[in-house]
């Protein structure tokens, strides 16, 4: 038997342990590459390709290949030609839905960062959720555990789920700018069609946009990069926080110089050890079904330790958003994402800020899921004090008995 080619990019969370798995089953040559160095003369032989998202995968890529399978350990697709896929019978798979958990507390530990700092005030804001899907539902039910009050827009669900339109938190597009003191974008990267969401955020959105703030964590290409800049230099009281980009990952120096951008990130939302492992286990999942081998990779061993949240009963919190922040930060000290990326990418030159962009996401360090943490509750029984453990059970952290 022939043994099965599989070209693989190395920025795959351990993606050479999973395929030791699969080659106990059937005989495969594995080879795995760094995603640059991925082209047409590396997969033209291949039978199966697992990727990334800095990897395009189109017909220059695949046109004259053996290709019969493609995967990529993402939970977006907007990389992968998934016509020419179609049209040439190759199978496909993404991870989408693995990291979503990851994603969402990105944000909200954004929300809490911009609380403490007093860019909102999270007890009256109205948060712009544009794009419900997997992780906008997911962040908008965290969210209402908390008692922060939500919007909604998302337009292809509007149209066909009937009983939104009895909902007012369901809001169009120019609703949800006048109304949303803050948006944050879920939506895929699309080009054509009704609910195209390129440039979504334009300069006439951003004019229309009543609020302050803005998150990205979907795709860069939603925003208008240019547009967003120039709103930005209109009022110093606007902000933004952007871990997605435009041009990825040649990025505007002159965007992430703003001190508007209050939180920059090199597109590492969904990076959590959780989110990344599973989606080396999606793929690994899918491929395995696809070559019909009952075959499972177990790979909870390779993860690292979490940690046990501790924080000082004596200290006082002026709101429950501090002392919650408090417990956040040493989960996820997203600040550090920031002051990291400032330093390594401030006064690079544009071939300089590709390659560092890429290294930063590469090398990033070690984050594990709200879920794998314990919290030691506070005894103290104050208000403030009950809430938050309530809140720290709601957003997923585990309190210790």
């Amino acid at each position: 038997m022939r043994a099965l080619k599989i070209i693989a990019d190395q920025s795959i969370w351990n993606i050479s342990d999973a395929l030791k798995t699969l080659a106990q089953t059937i005989p495969l040559d594995v080879t795995v590459f760094p995603p640059y160095e991925i082209n047409a003369e590396v997969v033209r032989k291949a039978d199966v390709l697992l990727v990334r998202s800095s990897v395009k995968v189109n017909a220059s890529l695949l046109e004259g290949s053996t290709l019969r399978f493609v995967g990529t350990a993402t939970i977006g697709d907007d990389h992968i030609d998934l016509d020419y896929l179609s049209r040439n019978h190759i199978a496909f798979a993404s991870a989408a839905g693995s990291s979503t958990e990851s994603v969402v507390e990105y944000i909200l530990a954004s929300l809490l960062e911009l609380h403490v700092h007093d860019h909102i005030d999270l007890s009256k804001v109205n948060i712009g959720v544009i794009g419900v899907g997997r992780i906008g539902s997911m962040l908008s039910s965290q969210l209402k555990k908390i008692s922060v009050h939500v919007l909604h827009n998302d337009p292809p669900r509007q149209r066909y789920e009937n009983h939104l339109a009895e909902d007012s938190s369901w809001q169009t597009l120019p609703q949800i700018l006048q109304h949303a003191d803050l948006l944050t974008l879920h939506t895929p990267l699309t080009y054509g069609g009704f609910d195209a969401t390129h440039h979504l955020i334009n300069a006439a959105t951003l004019d229309a946009f009543k609020g302050r703030g803005i998150i990205n964590a979907g795709r860069g290409g939603i925003i208008d990069n240019q547009a967003l800049l120039a709103w930005l230099n209109h009022d110093v009281s606007r902000f933004v926080i952007l871990d997605c980009w435009e041009n990825e990952p040649a990025i505007s120096a002159e965007l992430l110089a703003s001190t508007q951008v209050v939180l920059a990130t090199p597109h590492i939302a969904g990076h959590s050890v959780d989110g990344k492992a599973a989606n080396t286990a999606y793929v690994f999942k899918a491929l395995a079904h696809f070559l019909q081998q009952g075959v499972q990779w177990e790979y909870h061993h390779l993860m690292p330790k979490s940690q046990r949240l501790l924080v000082h009963d004596h200290l006082t919190y002026p709101t429950v958003w501090h002392r919650l922040h408090a417990y956040v930060e040493q989960a996820y000290p997203i600040v550090d994402d920031h002051l990291n990326f400032r330093a390594s990418l401030m006064g690079a030159g544009p071939e300089s800020i590709k390659n560092t962009f890429n290294q930063l996401r590469k090398a990033y360090p070690e984050r594990r899921s709200w879920s794998c943490h314990t919290f030691a509750p506070s005894q103290n029984g104050s208000p403030i004090d009950k809430i938050c453990n309530n809140h720290l059970t709601s957003l997923g952290f585990i309190p210790q008995s």
